[in-house]
């Protein structure tokens, strides 16, 4: 693995715990707040409870678009982390690159989100 591979590793798993930390504020901002394993948790255990918490914001009184773009963001972030465990056991310079355009829209889906959370707020 090249130096250049390795720093986009890095800076791929920093982006995926950064996203993380956006969801766990999202999902306990919702009006039904979902509680999240802390960051230091399993990975395994964190997907399995992003793609439970995917579920339940489809079930939270908010319109659609809020709802969407936050169940989206976690769809997008439990298929870069599965990317990244997969990319653990066969390393391939596509499944990062691929992992973290997953990961940016999903992370933009958690913005618009927390745009709209905070324009509710001011209103």
């Amino acid at each position: 693995m090249s130096d250049q591979e390795d720093r986009m590793r890095g800076m791929f798993r920093e982006h995926l715990e950064a996203t993380y930390r956006t969801i766990k504020v999202v999902c306990g901002a919702l009006p039904v707040p979902i509680e999240l394993p802390d960051f230091g948790a399993d990975i395994l255990e964190r997907i399995e409870a992003v793609g439970r918490a995917a579920e339940l914001v489809c079930e939270q009184p908010l319109p659609s678009e809020p709802m969407t773009n936050a169940e989206l963001m976690c769809h997008y972030w439990v298929a870069a982390a599965e990317l990244s465990i997969l990319d653990r056991i066969e390393p391939r310079s596509h499944r990062v690159a691929s992992a973290s355009v997953v990961l940016v829209t999903g992370h933009q889906a958690g913005l618009d989100f927390m745009l709209w959370f905070r324009n509710q707020r001011e209103d």
